[in-house]
């Protein structure tokens, strides 16, 4: 095995087993949006794939009312950092049992995700209920096997390609580790994306000697990233550079059938979706369309929305690590330091000479980190910005995680160049210095009184 994949393999190893750990120290429901997140998996145990939303409700499904009971307890901690867990509260969690009767629940936001991807969270769920344990238990099965299969992918990903230094430090921020340690959607998006990029790159590196099967797995990780992240869309391009280079006619049928999937999953979900009264009777089509035939107006709200000097405040901090419901910041010198080390091993990714026959790869992958931070502010221009607000409201730093992967597998390949554990040095660094800080931010601001 080569020298970079055994350290890639070592370094991932180590990293999930921290996020392993995590698990076990949050409190339930502490990322953004998880209650919403575990819905949807719940949804998909009961067979349900388009949400419904009766006599003019927003989007939602059918949730055991003692889920739903266990859910509203937690959120008594949501943006309350004076707020500690006590014994009183941790016995409290555990005595939540299933009722086996269903109530209607909104699930905000998630309408649009194709629930394939809830599948380990679901099983999780589904098991707990079958076995009757707590729903407590049930919660932090399904949070475990979550976090194991993003473990398991992202380990699958990088045993078909070795990413560079960069790739592991953004996977080593903060932010990405606690997300990756909860039941949210967010680890298993990042993990199925390493999957489809790596496949790519694997095929771009072997050229005719590829196997199909990396073709298929990457249009397979296509699509369940494309129909649950709409600013991921830009990805659809791979099969088609992956098929063009490859120039094989029986692979060009796998690239149309994932576009098609995706495309179709999304138009159907932005129709069926109820999710914000915003915009009062306005269709997110009809704004969608009005926006495409006036671009100077998405691009001044872009412009308006980067101008603002505490929103990229809040997008930094946020993609380094704003922990729980973004209630939980780390130390005012922690994001100086990890912004340091973010610039280093990205100037340590950047290539040393121009590669002429990577050209074709590289263009693709900067195009869709182009093409994918558009979609992040169109996406939240259409579903969460006020009518009348002069800026983009809703964006997210860790929201901009995928973009930046496309653009650090656009850079240089480590298995190309030499002193491969000093071009890696960076990532051990935020990796520990991550480790370092979570931990003491997280037991005081949910166990420790100051």
């Amino acid at each position: 095995m080569p020298e970079a994949r055994r350290f890639t393999l070592l370094f991932y190893i180590f990293l999930g087993f921290f996020c392993f750990v995590l698990t076990e120290i949050l409190p339930p429901m502490q990322s953004p949006d998880e209650p919403e997140h575990v819905k949807r998996a719940w949804f998909l145990t009961q067979g349900v794939i388009l949400l419904e939303h009766p006599q003019g409700n927003l989007s939602g499904g059918p949730i055991d009312s003692g889920l739903s009971d266990y859910m509203v307890f937690s959120k008594q901690w949501n943006q309350r950092p004076d707020l500690r867990l006590t014994q009183r509260d941790i016995a409290t969690f555990e005595s939540f049992r299933w009722s086996h009767q269903n109530v209607f629940s909104v699930a905000a936001g998630t309408g649009y995700y194709f629930p394939l991807i809830y599948l380990p969270q679901a099983v999780g769920l589904w098991t707990g209920r079958a076995l009757d344990l707590s729903i407590d238990k049930s919660y932090r099965l399904a949070r475990g096997l979550a976090t194991v299969s993003v473990i398991m992918i992202t380990l699958s990903a990088f045993a078909l390609y070795t990413p560079n230094g960069l790739v592991l430090a953004l996977l080593a921020m903060p932010m990405t580790l606690f997300q990756s340690s909860s039941a949210s959607l967010d680890g298993m998006a990042t993990a199925v994306t390493l999957l489809a990029l790596s496949a790519f790159m694997r095929i771009m590196r072997e050229k005719e000697a590829a196997s199909p099967r990396l073709f298929w797995i990457m249009c397979i990780s296509l699509v369940l990233v494309c129909t649950c992240r709409t600013h991921a869309l830009p990805m659809l391009l791979l099969p088609f550079v992956a098929w063009f280079s490859l120039r094989r006619r029986n692979l060009l049928p796998a690239a149309v059938l994932a576009t098609i999937l995706s495309v179709a999953w999304t138009m159907v979900a932005m129709k069926t979706t109820a999710y914000s009264e915003t915009y009062g009777h306005i269709s997110t089509d009809h704004r969608l369309l009005n926006y495409v035939l006036h671009p100077g107006v998405v691009a001044g709200y872009v412009i308006r929305t980067l101008c603002d000097s505490s929103t990229r405040n809040f997008y930094f901090v946020s993609f380094v690590g704003d922990l729980g419901w973004l209630d939980t910041p780390l130390s005012a010198h922690a994001y100086k330091v990890l912004g340091i080390l973010l610039v280093v091993a990205f100037a340590l990714a950047l290539p040393r000479k121009f590669l002429r026959q990577r050209i074709m790869e590289q263009g693709v992958l900067v195009i869709m980190m182009v093409g994918a931070l558009l979609l992040t502010f169109l996406a939240l221009l259409l579903s969460w910005t006020p009518a009348g607000s002069p800026i983009i409201v809703g964006v997210q730093g860790r929201y901009l995680l995928i973009p930046a992967l496309f653009l650090a597998y656009a850079l240089t390949d480590t298995e190309k160049r030499g002193q491969v554990i000093g071009n890696m040095l960076p990532a051990i660094a935020i990796l520990l210095f991550s480790v370092h800080q979570m931990l003491p931010t997280i037991l005081f601001r949910y166990y420790i009184a100051p």
